[in-house]
């Protein structure tokens, strides 16, 4: 007992005052902390309440259900300006041929018009084209009769324009012609066009570039 009674107490670290200078510069060290804590919870405050409501809207504006304007017979620069009014975006299907009508008017909607639709859906349009499609010719030329290839021409969907004749075999096709131009088989021709069939006139060359036999007896 005396002896721990006899040991001296380790003297503690003595605080040392602050001056008022450092007092000072320690409040403002801390109000900034304070401040830039503060203004990081509001900012992350903030970017939670704005991509909170930005995917809200969205959500909410994905389940409207609108009505699907009619653009059929607009041309495509007005049917784009119309759905877009509207909150939709055009995207073109194909093109198809309609006799009389305007190139790149929409033929055709899908989905229909005044059919009731999500918002912001993608529409998609048939557009007309001018140019009409080709179609090959059935393989008539020097393979059969006229009979059978006015037949075989028209349930192609092509018509015949005339009927003109060369020599050669009665009735057998020679030739077809589209404007002037003589096709062969299977050549590809704008579907609907109009031809023309050369077809054999029963009369050989040869027999017309013989020289008639004259029977000198008859004038005897």
């Amino acid at each position: 007992m005396d002896k721990e009674k006899g040991k001296k107490k380790k003297p503690g670290k003595k605080k040392r005052n602050l001056t008022p200078q450092e007092k000072k510069k320690a409040r403002i060290r801390n109000a900034k902390i304070i401040s830039f804590n503060l203004l990081g919870m509001i900012a992350v405050v903030f970017c939670i309440f704005f991509f909170g409501m930005m995917w809200l809207r969205g959500y909410v504006d994905h389940k409207v259900e609108v009505e699907v304007p009619d653009v059929a017979g607009m041309t495509l620069d007005d049917a784009k300006a119309e759905l877009r009014s509207k909150g939709f975006s055009l995207e073109i299907q194909r093109y198809e041929y309609s006799e009389g009508k305007l190139q790149d008017e929409v033929l055709e909607q899908i989905p229909k018009a005044r059919s009731v639709v999500k918002n912001g859906r993608k529409i998609y349009v048939v557009l007309n084209t001018t140019q009409k499609p080709k179609k090959s010719i059935p393989g008539v030329i020097d393979n059969c009769s006229l009979r059978e290839a006015q037949a075989r021409i028209v349930s192609a969907g092509f018509t015949i324009e005339a009927v003109d004749t060369i020599s050669g075999e009665k009735d057998w096709v020679y030739e077809v012609l589209y404007d002037g131009h003589s096709l062969s088989n299977s050549d590809a021709i704008p579907e609907g066009a109009a031809v023309t069939i050369i077809i054999g006139n029963g009369v050989d060359e040869e027999e017309l570039d013989e020289e008639p036999e004259v029977d000198e007896d008859f004038f005897e």
